[in-house]
């Protein structure tokens, strides 16, 4: 009857352990949803903070252009060419992050195919 008992209190000490690990485990999930959503507000704001430099500093290129093209009398090119360059620079601010995220998965790509290789290699070397 002595086993008997032990066994019953280690196996609620074993599920007491496991919903323990369990509650730890939904914890730290929620933590990760919670970064990752603070995460994409961080991008968007700062996103939108280089958006308003851009567009900004467009607006000084423009203030100085339009007395240029009176002057030199070259037509819309100075003022075309900022508002091209500011929508250029605006859409690589917005959309880069994909090639970013690309390059990550490449680069985890080439470091799992690096330790294969290195495995493989140190498998042949203990042969």
């Amino acid at each position: 009857m002595g086993t008997r008992h032990i066994f019953c209190g280690a196996r609620k000490f074993y599920a007491y352990i496991f919903q323990r690990c369990f509650a730890i485990n939904r914890f730290i999930k929620l933590m990760d949803e919670k970064l990752e959503k603070d995460t994409e507000k961080l991008h968007k704001a700062g996103r939108v903070a280089a958006t308003s430099i851009i567009w900004g500093i467009s607006g000084g290129m423009l203030a100085i252009c339009i007395p240029l093209v009176i002057v030199t009398k070259s037509g819309v090119v100075l003022p075309l060419a900022t508002i091209i360059g500011a929508a250029v620079a605006t859409f690589a601010v917005w959309h880069g992050e994909n090639q970013n995220s690309q390059v990550k998965q490449l680069e985890e790509r080439i470091t799992f195919l690096e330790t294969i290789v290195t495995t493989e290699d140190s498998d042949k070397g203990e042969k």
